[in-house]
């Protein structure tokens, strides 16, 4: 999922059958989302892929057909209406890579962990990019590893830092990772910054007003329909919110305008097919 500006767009995924190369867009109303339209397709039908953009530009990152990891990335312009030109292949990932963590801070784009192979174990490099002129991601290169390869975490970035949240590592919750990233887009070098009151995989976050949210995802044994979050500074105290109306894990989160999050899709449990509900909250007024 994307958000651009009051637009948002879900790009590719599985649709019950199989990876898709659809693409849809519905813009951001003023009790939540319009209609959605078709906006696409991407060249190649991609699950477990990532998504950056740039206000008049669109990418998918890496992501696995079914069957296997794949490196292409690739970018469409967004018009003035929202709609998208065809999609066009712009400078490939070093390495395949699929189930990873993208995340973005202004022009800077990171990709983290995730597989080189289908089903393959998990990667503790992290690759940047910065979005060009052309609007599309270039001279992709390693940056400060992951200490560690859990399955499935939840990513989020903003002020300045990027964090790593959640997954799968056995029987304990691993520590919450962060970094600094710096003005050429260069990490600090991942610092464990807390722990999670829980075990947590396939969650979501985003960050919004100086805090981390974390929504639903895989306990110990079953989804969850949890909300919660933490200061940025203080990643070691949760406070939890209301929680989704629904239990969902691989979903999407992000924010929608200063004051609104989005959860779009996921699955509502291990043996049920993939949903297509959208959930909209409004943030308090104050946090949090």
């Amino acid at each position: 999922m994307a958000v651009v500006g009051a637009r948002v767009y879900v790009l590719g995924g599985w649709s019950g059958r199989g990876a898709t190369d659809t693409v849809f867009r519905a813009d951001v109303a003023a009790d939540g989302l319009g209609p959605w339209t078709a906006a696409g397709p991407l060249l190649r039908p991609l699950e477990h892929l990532g998504v950056a953009h740039t206000d008049g530009s669109l990418c998918v990152i890496g992501g696995d057909d079914g069957v296997v990891a794949r490196s292409e990335v690739s970018c469409a312009s967004i018009a003035a209406d929202g709609s998208l030109a065809a999609f066009v292949d712009a400078e490939p990932l070093p390495m395949r890579r699929s189930s990873h963590e993208t995340v973005q801070i202004g022009i800077d784009v990171y990709v983290m962990g995730g597989a080189s192979d289908f089903g393959g174990p998990n990667l503790t490099s992290v690759l940047h990019a910065r979005i060009g002129s052309a609007g599309q991601p270039e001279g992709w290169a390693e940056v400060a590893p992951l200490p560690s390869t859990p399955s499935f975490p939840a990513a989020a970035a903003g002020d300045g830092r990027i964090v790593l949240l959640g997954g799968n590592a056995g029987s304990a919750a691993p520590p919450i990772l962060a970094t600094d990233v710096a003005a050429d887009g260069s990490l600090s070098g991942w610092r464990e910054a807390g722990a999670l009151p829980h075990i947590t995989w396939g969650a979501a976050a985003t960050i919004a007003r100086g805090r981390i949210y974390l929504v639903a995802g895989l306990g110990p044994g079953a989804p969850t329909a949890t909300v919660q979050s933490a200061d940025l500074d203080d990643l070691g105290v949760w406070i939890d919110h209301d929680p989704l109306p629904d239990t969902r894990f691989g979903h999407s989160l992000s924010v929608i305008a200063p004051d609104r999050l989005i959860a779009i899709g996921g699955w509502r449990q291990r043996s049920q097919p993939v949903q297509s509900t959208a959930f909209v909250s409004e943030l308090c007024a104050a946090a949090p």
